[in-house]
């Protein structure tokens, strides 16, 4: 009987580890979404989507919630210490600023270009004025954290992608690769109708 009881005893004892660890998993997943403001619960609306804030170039912070009932585009690009970035980031923030120049002015989209520059001495305003930005463009490590790349984290975002929101901030579509304006422009159309 004694070995059952070890056995019993070793089995209680794993099943408070992995009880323990989920706790703490779970409890570092939930902080990096501390800051974030919660859903506004005062709609009928029901459906939840994804939240985050991003504070701009200029030092203006923007958040999802500050859009209910528009079109979220997100592109996430990765910039080197030294400025650079992919060919593929260059041709989409082209195709951004014809889509906003389209749709933007109408309140038809809302873009966001997510930077990941981990280099404090990376000038990012230089891409700014480069692409005469006339949307929301900033870094998520500014504060040390990924907090807009954590919010995505299950469509594992990586440099050049683009996460398409409807009016409710549901993932509509992941592209990556690259795609141009008018592809764009048709997609968000279609979450009109």
């Amino acid at each position: 009987m004694s070995g059952n009881r070890k056995y019993l005893m070793l089995g209680a004892s794993l099943l408070v580890i992995l009880i323990i660890g989920f706790i703490v998993v779970r409890g570092n997943d939930v902080s990096s979404l501390e800051n974030i403001d919660p859903p506004d619960t005062s709609s009928s609306d029901d459906s939840t989507g994804p939240l985050f804030k991003l504070v701009d170039l200029r030092g203006t912070e923007y958040s999802l919630t500050d859009y209910k009932e528009t079109p979220v585009l997100v592109h996430f690009m990765a910039v080197s210490c030294g400025g650079e970035y992919s060919t593929l980031n260059d041709n989409q923030l082209k195709q951004m600023k014809i889509l906003c120049n389209t749709l933007c002015s109408e309140d038809k989209v809302k873009i966001f270009t997510v930077l990941i520059s981990t280099c404090e001495t990376t000038d990012l305003t230089q891409l700014y004025n480069m692409y005469n930005v006339t949307w929301i463009m900033g870094n998520d490590y500014q504060d040390n954290k990924l907090d807009v790349v954590d919010t995505f984290s299950e469509y594992e975002p990586e440099d050049g992608m683009i996460i398409l929101l409807d009016q409710d901030h549901v993932v509509k579509d992941v592209i990556k690769g690259g795609i141009s304006a008018k592809a764009l422009v048709d997609e968000i159309s279609k979450l009109e109708g």
